[in-house]
């Protein structure tokens, strides 16, 4: 299970990498300088950056760029907040992170979700806010490379949130997967559409992974649509190949043909064979010609 999961975060992570759902960019930063965070009692300050939805997603991901300035140690907190006339408002999810005191630069913090299912809801604009755990740790939230996007900040370590400001922010990156509803759907898209919304998607992923561990029941249709190189069996390397479809942008990994086997040597000699003629009893399939 280990392995499995492990696997799934290493994927998941070359996914993320191809920018393929990012909702919200203001990163990286571009120099070193930000915004200075801290936490003392009854003060502390704490930023929020305002991000918009336009249809529904569930959460992915999200980077923030951080650095400890003149301590040895500390922690941030990591908050998606409801809007609440254009403040931050009440605290939907949130996430602790240990910071790294041997970082002499902004360092980015990404917190994977995929497995948490978090949904943020279309038309509303949402607010990640960092704020800081330990008295007396100042922490360094590095600026956006553009003065576009909006802000709030507050001096009271979020009890109250000054009106959105527009200007360089907090740099961060959010990732998010756009949800297809099945009603809206006639049928589902081609193989390795496991959740039958009609687009082939991490969430696919996640669902195929949640059914090999046992996590989750999946309907014959779901099941069909899992068995991705089409091998009788649900197993890591429909994940592996599902995944490299994905980021290869739709690419079927294994076509269906028929071709004659030249090969004088082989027991199919003279024979038109393809990856259906063995179908269940290897995993790997290797096609060459001559010519």
């Amino acid at each position: 299970m280990f392995k499995l999961n492990l696997l799934l975060f290493t994927l998941l992570s070359l996914c993320l990498s191809q920018d393929r759902s990012i909702i919200f960019n203001a990163g990286p930063p571009e120099f070193e300088d930000g915004y200075l965070l801290s936490s003392t009692s009854p003060t502390g300050s704490t930023m929020a950056d305002r991000f918009y939805v336009s249809n529904d997603y569930v959460l992915e991901a999200f980077a923030v760029y951080l650095k400890l300035v003149e301590s040895d140690s500390g922690s941030v907190t990591i908050k998606i907040h409801e809007d609440s006339n254009n403040t931050p408002g009440e605290p939907i999810h949130e996430w602790e992170i240990e910071l790294d005191p041997n970082d002499v630069i902004l360092d980015d913090y990404m917190v994977m979700t995929v497995g948490e299912c978090h949904t943020m809801w279309g038309g509303n604009n949402y607010w990640l806010s960092v704020s800081v755990n330990e008295p007396e740790t100042q922490v360094l939230w590095g600026y956006s490379p553009s003065e576009f996007y909006y802000y709030s900040f507050s001096d009271d370590n979020g009890l109250t949130w000054s009106e959105a400001v527009q200007d360089y922010v907090g740099a961060a990156r959010i990732w998010a997967e756009q949800i297809f509803y099945p009603d809206n759907i006639e049928e589902p898209a081609d193989l390795g559409d496991v959740n039958l919304d009609a687009v082939v998607n991490i969430l696919d992923v996640v669902q195929m992974v949640n059914f090999i561990l046992g996590n989750l029941t999946l309907t014959d249709e779901q099941q069909e649509q899992s068995d991705f190189n089409a091998d009788g069996r649900i197993d890591v390397l429909d994940v592996v190949q599902i995944v490299n479809f994905i980021l290869s942008g739709g690419i079927q990994n294994m076509p269906k043909f028929l071709s004659e086997d030249i090969n004088p040597n082989s027991e199919f000699y003279g024979q038109y064979i393809g990856p259906d003629t063995f179908s269940g009893n290897i995993s790997v399939y290797y096609f060459g010609k001559a010519g």
